[in-house]
């Protein structure tokens, strides 16, 4: 989940489906859980600059975005289908 997250870049989670034209799965995981210290030192950054009050707000609002956010995704992975191309039913 946590690579999910930082897959759509902290803002919701986003699969890793293979897509003609993108990075491989893999080199998108990687490259996804490389988003994660600078995301952690950011937030870090902020509660050492800014008051601590709005930062710990802030933090808060982010983890119930998320949260709902993962509790959806994780409720459509039950109802996805895969789809098969059977050589014998071209419907040309």
């Amino acid at each position: 989940m946590a690579a999910l997250v930082a897959n759509g870049w902290f803002l919701r989670p986003t699969a890793f489906a293979y897509s003609s034209g993108v990075d491989s799965p893999t080199a998108r995981f990687n490259a996804a859980f490389r988003r994660w210290p600078l995301f952690i030192a950011l937030w870090l950054a902020a509660f050492a600059l800014l008051p601590a009050p709005w930062v710990s707000f802030g933090l808060a609002a982010w983890c119930a975005w998320i949260v709902r956010d993962l509790q959806a995704t994780w409720n459509r992975m039950g109802v996805q289908e895969e789809i098969r191309h059977s050589p014998g039913n071209d419907q040309r």
